[in-house]
């Protein structure tokens, strides 16, 4: 059944009595309350509940906005705006996910207005009580729409009785969408796109796509039409195939960054079957988890052109390293100044940086057999630091910035920003920050390649440093000894007869002088050490697979440890010792269930944690 047929969805309304829409000028309707609950009129293009005294919900708004043929917009004060009427399988908004459904697909704009960012105004489904699982996915997308400013968690697309694709998000036939500020969190999918599904035309800017879970095809995004993302966070999201996107047609990424996502099967962060173009792109720390296959980071099965791309460290079947991070089997061309920690794309453009051998450095090499005999790879570490809100004038999602001393800093070209390329090089990083900058401190300003533009300010990994310096001080004393020695001489005059003797003695004292010297030597040592320190947040209680947040995806890992699925350290279980939130010196169901009502807001996140080991 293709739910996106619009002559369907007309017929529909024939069957229920509704009068065919007009077209008029557009509307503008204003949501005053959280309730779900559907318009008093299925028809009306007037927003007001049957309540007592009626209210505009943001699901009669939808309605409404139907209802009408031209353009609307929705105004979404915050609040968490929680789904709650059971049914699926209906195009009209009026059970389960909110149907943007214009039969004359005229735009309708969702704006969330007032202070706070997407976190102020959450749109959610409730869960089913009989299967724990939310009653369907978040939105239907059948018409062109804009949304804004918003978090979208918790859906779920069900293989049986509905279309299993598109948790969070489904995008139908030749519906022309755009997310601006959005989160897309915690949905499931039977099949695919748990995320986001993309059947039609599909804008993400500054949106973050975060611990979705597919069970085929993209776990984050899901595409098999024209997908174009700036400025966008991919993280902690899983899938059998792209973890974080698997696409089938066109897709343009600039300032993304796809790391921490998990493939069972292939291509951790990304797979592409048809043709890509990635543009000052972080793409690192993604995983695949299956003995035998390959490809944490990048898996390419169309063509593909990278431009300023980190291809970082991947998990596979290997372990954690470069050895297998990118495969393709169709046609990768660099468009100049990627960097490769090892050499898996094959890399071969101007500014490019692989891994080399440690003594024929010309040699690019992936592992120690790629070098002659008795030389190991050097793998070139880019020196990203972890996935954090990093500050910058568009910062509406988390980055990983670059440690000092990374070769990613200023290793750009001439060719760096440039606005009139197709598609454009743009002057800005990811967090909006201006590109170029003097990253190094050479006084040369030049890109930096990936996501994040450095400064030069930081952060700096730990390093110390210790001098010695050794002074030696002689210290001289005399010492004199007198000594009186008296000496006699004597005058003897002599008388014979008539003649007398005299004798006289005189006594000269003689004085003998003794000089002793002697030295004492002293030395000194002084030791001045200087330390720096790593300016990275903290890791948080509770986020055991390391992505920066307490979200389902870490109450999913540590509750599959309770029951033997899931093995203690290793990935995405990385961090055990944040585990026990509940301070029962376990890591159980118990710490698992206090995760996810963190992450529907049930209670806070600010979990102080007892330390745990891995048994």
């Amino acid at each position: 059944m293709l739910r996106q047929s619009q002559i369907a969805a007309a017929a529909v309304a024939l069957l229920l009595g509704v009068a065919a829409p007009t077209r008029t000028s557009a509307t503008t309707f204003t949501v005053n309350s959280t309730l779900d609950h559907p318009n008093a009129s299925l028809g009306s293009t007037t927003c007001a509940t049957a309540d007592v005294p009626a209210v505009c919900t943001l699901r009669a708004a939808i309605q409404a906005a139907n209802a009408h043929s031209g353009a609307d917009t929705i105004n979404l004060p915050p609040g968490t705006y929680t789904l709650s009427i059971p049914g699926r399988m209906e195009d009209a908004a009026a059970t389960g996910d909110l149907d943007i459904n214009d039969p004359g697909n005229g735009k309708l704009t969702i704006i969330g207005t007032g202070t706070g960012g997407s976190s102020a105004r959450i749109i959610t489904m409730a869960n089913d009580p009989s299967s724990g699982k939310p009653l369907d996915r978040v939105f239907d997308i059948l018409s062109d729409a804009d949304i804004s400013n918003v978090t979208i968690q918790n859906g779920y697309a069900a293989a049986s009785p509905d279309y299993p694709y598109g948790g969070g998000v489904f995008v139908e036939g030749t519906a022309t969408v755009s997310l601006s500020n959005v989160v897309v969190a915690n949905s499931l999918a039977d099949t695919s796109g748990a995320g986001i599904r993309n059947e039609g035309t599909v804008t993400l800017t500054d949106v973050t796509l975060q611990g979705n879970i597919a069970h085929s095809a993209g776990g984050g995004l899901d595409s098999i039409s024209t997908a174009t993302l700036n400025r966008v966070t991919i993280s902690g999201n899983t899938a059998s195939s792209g973890g974080g996107i698997h696409s089938d047609f066109s897709m343009t990424l600039t300032n993304v960054t796809v790391t921490g996502n998990t493939a069972q099967n292939n291509g951790g962060g990304i797979t592409n079957s048809a043709t890509a173009t990635l543009i000052l792109v972080t793409l690192a720390d993604n995983i695949v988890q299956l003995v035998g296959e390959l490809s944490g980071n990048y898996n390419g099965i169309g063509d593909a052109t990278f431009k300023y791309v980190i291809v970082g460290f991947a998990t596979d079947t290997t372990g954690p390293g470069s050895s297998n991070s990118c495969n393709s089997f169709g046609v990768l061309t660099s468009g100049g100044h990627n960097l490769d920690t090892g050499n898996t794309c094959g890399f071969t453009g101007p500014g490019d940086k692989t891994g080399t051998c440690s003594v024929t450095t010309s040699t690019h090499c992936t592992v120690d057999s790629d070098c002659p005999a008795g030389q190991t790879c050097k793998v070139l570490d880019p020196l990203l630091a972890p996935l954090a809100s990093n500050p910058g004038p568009m910062s509406l999602t988390m980055t990983r910035a670059l440690y000092l001393g990374s070769p990613a800093i200023d290793a750009g070209g001439a060719d760096c920003p440039n606005l009139s390329a197709s598609p454009p090089i743009p002057n800005i990083d990811q967090r909006g920050v201006t590109r170029p900058l003097d990253g190094n401190g050479d006084t040369v300003k030049l890109c930096d390649i990936g996501a994040y533009e450095s400064d030069g300010t930081g952060p700096t990994t730990t390093t110390t440093t210790t001098t010695t310096t050794s002074t030696t001080t002689t210290t001289t004393s005399t010492t004199t000894t007198s000594s009186t020695t008296a000496t006699t001489n004597t005058t003897t005059t002599t008388t014979t007869a008539q003649a007398s003797t005299t004798t006289t003695t005189t006594q000269v004292p003689t004085t003998t002088i003794t000089t002793t010297s002697s030295t004492a030597t002293t030395s000194s040592t002084t030791t001045t050490t200087s330390t720096t320190t790593t300016t990275t947040a903290p890791a948080a209680c509770g986020d055991v697979n390391g992505d920066g947040m307490v979200n389902i995806g870490d109450a999913l890992i540590v509750a599959q440890f309770d029951v033997g699925l899931r093995q203690c350290g290793q990935a995405p279980f990385v961090h055990p010792e944040l585990c026990d939130v509940n301070r029962d010196n376990a890591c159980n169901i118990g710490d698992a269930l206090r995760m996810a009502q963190c992450d529907v807001g049930l209670i806070s996140c600010a979990f102080t944690c007892n330390p745990f080991t891995c048994p």
